[in-house]
């Protein structure tokens, strides 16, 4: 269905074959997984590890070669437009993601990302949340309330305000790519932020032409390889132009086009 394109739920998964010493179990049931939302194992047999969560980060900025170097500079280049999200209901935490400042309206400035951010993760995926505090981790790590401006179940997209911050700017969705940054014409990047670490992600990919594998057909596909931490994050094309919001797949980054977006 269109109306859940590619709703992500908070669950990890438990693999059971690598993981902590049992005896370990209830500090990490205690201090890391039930704050964070994730599931209670079903079983205490053998070593456990959680995996496919949202504190998996993706792209590390430390390369040297010059495509990464390359992606490194573009990334740079917005990352004062890059904040990370999550939700609360109580002091357990419902989701995580990453948005973009895309408009600046004092004294609020509005940030674009994923309604996964606020809907249920049960069956019912359309389902909105009540009362659910929103926090938004700045590039420079603090922490600030975000209220919820507008959302479209349809296409997945939501709108958080927070507070105008003089560490934020808005990004320039049509600028071009910065004279030092040399990208092939089919080479894409995805952009992200951590919110525990506050960390800035990217990695390349290319386009995929064709027919989508996914229901809806206004979704692009990408090989771009990200984490669910990437979630609601930016696609940004060769030419600097930002081309849409990123979804999580495990075979690459589908996205939602900026034509769309805009609408």
């Amino acid at each position: 269905m269109v109306s859940s394109i590619l709703a992500t739920t908070r669950d990890g998964v438990f693999d059971p074959s690598i993981g902590s010493d049992i005896r370990d179990l209830p500090r990490i049931l205690r201090k890391r997984l039930l704050p964070r939302g994730y599931p209670l194992p079903s079983k205490f047999a053998g070593g456990i590890r959680l995996v496919n969560t949202f504190e998996l980060c993706f792209g590390k900025l430390d390369g040297y070669n010059e495509e990464h170097t390359s992606i490194k500079l573009l990334a740079l280049s917005v990352c004062r437009s890059i904040v990370s999200l999550a939700s609360f209901k109580g002091r357990i935490r419902q989701f995580t993601c990453t948005g973009t400042i895309i408009e600046h309206t004092p004294p609020s400035m509005r940030i674009l990302t994923s309604a996964s951010l606020i809907r249920s993760s049960e069956e019912d995926g359309s389902k909105i949340l009540d009362k659910l505090k929103i926090k938004v981790r700045l590039p420079s790590g603090k922490l600030v309330i975000g209220t919820l401006w507008k959302y479209d179940s349809y296409y997945n997209i939501a709108v958080v305000n927070i507070k105008a911050s003089p560490e934020l700017r808005e990004a320039c969705i049509h600028n071009q790519v910065p004279a030092n940054v040399k990208l092939s014409q089919s080479k894409l990047v995805a952009i992200g932020r951590a919110f525990e670490s506050g960390e800035l992600m990217a990695t390349g990919g290319t386009l995929l032409h064709g027919t989508t594998k996914f229901d809806c057909q206004q979704l692009m596909a990408s090989t771009c390889k990200i984490t669910k931490a990437g979630i609601g994050g930016l696609i940004v094309g060769s030419d600097g132009k930002f081309m849409g919001m990123s979804f999580y797949y495990k075979d690459g980054a589908p996205f939602l086009p900026f034509s769309i977006l805009q609408k």
